[in-house]
């Protein structure tokens, strides 16, 4: 059993966390679970995308293309890709049983710029989105893109471009880890 969780961006007042949880019990391969989260420092409940998007429809929108973008850069032709953005609008669209399609699912990357978000990160473990094989899918979608749907609160705390895990952070931030 592995679990960890990682610090992907600390701010005066938040911290946006990555989680894995891995096991291996003996099947054809082993199993893991991605999630994120973003917390109020002092406070258990992570916030929800509303804390800082105002159109949930254009940010899944925005996610759809970065998963689709990723799919094609792992070699999936794109006339493959011709039914993926149906494929995933049925897959992310919000249900009864999960009306919050992205709680536990996002956080924040750490940015070029000190002491501001790069953009919203938003994980998938194999299984939810493609087959085991494809693995894990974690795309970003970067503070630029992101701007005309934050809100009022937290559009000035974005800026730059998202880091990556080759990059360095900022002093006492952490850079997201891209596998």
């Amino acid at each position: 059993l592995d679990i960890t969780h990682k610090a992907t961006l600390v701010l005066e007042d938040v911290i946006s966390v990555s989680d894995f949880v891995g096991t291996y019990t003996g099947g054809a391969h082993p199993n893991y679970f991605l999630a994120g989260g973003v917390y109020r420092k002092g406070e258990e409940a992570s916030l929800p995308l509303s804390a800082f998007i105002t159109d949930e429809t254009a940010f899944t929108d925005l996610v759809i293309k970065a998963l689709i973008e990723a799919r094609i850069a792992r070699g999936n032709e794109p006339p493959e890709m011709a039914d993926a953005e149906a494929g995933l609008r049925e897959l992310l669209a919000p249900t009864a049983e999960v009306p919050d399609i992205f709680a536990g699912r996002f956080m924040l990357a750490a940015s070029t710029e000190a002491g501001k978000a790069g953009g919203i990160t938003v994980v998938y473990s194999p299984y939810e989105i493609g087959s085991y094989a494809e693995g894990s899918y974690e795309v970003t979608v970067p503070a630029d893109a992101l701007a005309p749907i934050l809100t009022e609160s937290w559009a000035s705390r974005f800026g730059g471009l998202p880091l990556v895990a080759e990059e360095e952070a900022p002093a006492g931030e952490t850079a997201t880890e891209v596998p």
